[in-house]
């Protein structure tokens, strides 16, 4: 967080949670399918929900689901750190796991689009998965 506020600015629990959840946003969005980033972006400009779902033809409620799934997914440290494009998860696994996770495809789905098996898109994202945890064991300790 250093440089992010100069040394007379204090930043405080919002401003931090404000600034992690714009950069996050901008580098989730290709993951997310066209209608959850359309939703997940008017929602980060501060338009309501009704307005937002007759922008999208969808009632306020499906909105208000769809974008409390999207900011979960977000929130999730498996999803934020497979984001990191340096992340130690090999390049495949870490975006075959970001298409089951973040854009909620599901593993028949991606076995499709890519040509592959459901059981070895299943590994790939279970191996993802795997790293991400004994890295985030080892950082809780």
């Amino acid at each position: 967080m250093l440089g992010l506020f100069d040394s007379t600015e204090v930043a405080d629990g919002e401003q931090v949670r404000s600034l992690r959840r714009r950069s996050l946003g901008r580098a989730a969005l290709d993951w997310l399918c066209d209608s959850d980033r359309t939703i997940f972006e008017l929602a980060e400009q501060g338009i309501g929900l009704r307005v937002i779902g007759r922008a999208v033809s969808l009632n306020q409620g499906t909105v208000c689901r769809r974008l409390a799934r999207v900011r979960r997914r977000l929130a999730s440290p498996l999803v934020q750190t497979l984001l990191v494009p340096d992340s130690p998860v090999p390049e495949t696994c870490r975006k075959i796991a970001l298409l089951n996770r973040l854009s909620g495809r599901s593993i028949p789905d991606i076995a499709r689009t890519l040509g592959l098996t459901e059981s070895a898109v299943r590994e790939h994202v279970r191996f993802a998965c795997g790293i991400v945890q004994g890295m985030l064991r080892r950082n809780s300790v």
